[in-house]
């Protein structure tokens, strides 16, 4: 089977709530046969706490720039060598953002959450949106707003 990336937004008073608002409306949408590369077939959340001065927008971006820091330079004899300058600076791209999610929350905990996050049967990684993130609906009530992110088995 394979895997599918998710992003999702859910609301709720804290995060057990969020996950379960967010997990019942993957269900809704796609129903209960698994494999939906949803939200819905992780077993739960871990939150990532927000640095100071940084948008959930940008850690979440940060940490999927990161996935694959610490995959091994594979190249083949016959590789075109534009393939192979491509390939590399992916590698520097994904090894610099993992260098700043070590930076936010040191190396053992950034290497748990860029693998967790990077994952199809691991937790989903979630972080907690500030206000000025909230969706323009969103209502005006005491809820959290939590972005919920990583890979689901399809």
């Amino acid at each position: 089977m394979g895997a599918q990336q998710f992003e999702v937004m859910s609301n709720g008073k804290d995060l057990a709530e969020a996950f379960t608002r967010a997990v019942d409306n993957a269900f809704y949408l796609w129903g209960h046969a698994g494999y939906t590369g949803s939200i819905c077939e992780k077993p739960g959340a871990y939150l990532v706490p927000t640095p100071k001065g940084v948008t959930a927008q940008d850690v979440v971006e940060t940490i999927v720039a990161a996935q694959g820091w610490d995959n091994h330079r594979y190249g083949w004899s016959d590789m075109k060598p534009e393939f192979v300058e491509q390939q590399n600076k992916h590698y520097e791209l994904a090894e610099a953002a993992f260098a700043k999610v070590a930076k936010w929350f040191g190396q053992d905990e950034a290497e748990k959450i860029v693998n967790m996050s990077d994952d199809k049967w691991d937790d989903a990684v979630a972080i907690e949106m500030t206000a000025s993130e909230y969706p323009e609906a969103a209502e005006k009530d005491d809820d959290r707003w939590f972005f919920f992110f990583g890979w689901a088995s399809s």
